[in-house]
């Protein structure tokens, strides 16, 4: 989390009075952060630009310090006379995978 702060309080285009990276909480399954600031431009343009070069490069610093970012997932398992029937209707060439492989 510091290096995240480090980098908003360096950004030239960040107010500097409030900049806010804290751990917030434990999510289901996340250890979630909460990142505040302004930004000196108003302009949603540019605020939107900003925005989305903060997010890059806070992406960029969690993959240096070896986070993984989870994304929303999910298993379905099927029995194998159901496994069947899926593999004959599967149009999207979607990969199954099965317990028993």
């Amino acid at each position: 989390m510091a290096r995240i702060d480090n980098y908003l309080q360096s950004h030239p285009q960040i107010d500097k009075e409030l900049i806010l990276v804290r751990f917030s909480d434990f999510g289901q399954s996340s250890l979630n952060i909460f990142i505040y600031f302004y930004t000196i431009p108003t302009g949603w343009v540019d605020w939107y630009n900003i925005k989305e070069e903060v997010n890059y490069k806070i992406m960029d610093i969690l993959k240096e310090e070896g986070v993984e970012i989870a994304l929303p997932s999910q298993n379905l398992y099927i029995s194998s006379e159901e496994e069947e029937k899926l593999l004959l209707h599967n149009k999207n060439n979607t990969e199954i995978y099965t317990s028993d492989r």
